[in-house]
């Protein structure tokens, strides 16, 4: 818990330390990591900078060529979003990112800080449902997208699902979305 609260306060400190001069950027600070967000061509963008090198090996590649729509272009607003092992990239709208926004922002956790884009949200989400609820993938999308009461009615978790979808609706998500992710686990979804 140390270390990786220690590697997210060095790439926080390193966003700060560039921010004003935009001489660093960095998405990600951690173990067996390589985050590249860049806009254009995803093949134009791997020769470019060299990535069919074959010391480059990795389990797992999460790619997303396009800038972010909602706001002002920015690679921290472009997918995939990062935070302690954990890692999403969304399609979709998330017209609630407000007060999703303002709750983790709450949480006394400095990791929830950002927000140059409404997808960073569910990285944070995720985030905070394996790390400080101390709960599974399942419930990352009853946290995000709960059941309606009516098809709680004959589930046989309806009350845990009942209880997180009161205890965790101001991270209702609302409006259509594709979420893909990793866990440090390297789970996949």
């Amino acid at each position: 818990a140390q270390i990786r609260e220690r590697l997210m306060q060095i790439r926080l400190d390193l966003r700060r330390m560039g921010e004003q001069d935009r001489s660093i950027m960095v998405f990600s600070f951690w173990p067996d990591v390589i985050m590249i967000k860049e806009v254009g061509d995803p093949v134009q963008i791997a020769e470019y900078l060299g990535l069919d090198r074959r010391e480059l090996t990795a389990r797992i590649i999460m790619a997303q060529g396009r800038q972010n729509t909602n706001y002002a272009i920015t690679l921290y607003a472009c997918h995939p979003f990062f935070l302690q092992g954990i890692s999403t990239m969304t399609n979709g709208e998330n017209t609630a990112f407000s007060p999703i926004r303002e709750y983790l922002s709450s949480r006394g956790f400095e990791g929830y800080s950002g927000y140059q884009s409404d997808s960073e949200s569910f990285t944070h989400i995720l985030h905070y449902t394996v790390k400080k609820l101390g709960l599974d993938l399942k419930a990352y999308k009853h946290i995000i997208t709960p059941l309606k009461d009516e098809e709680l009615e004959g589930h046989s978790q309806r009350d845990f699902l009942n209880r997180l979808k009161q205890s965790c609706r101001f991270l209702t998500i609302d409006g259509p979305n594709c979420v893909i992710g990793c866990l440090p686990d390297k789970t996949v979804f």
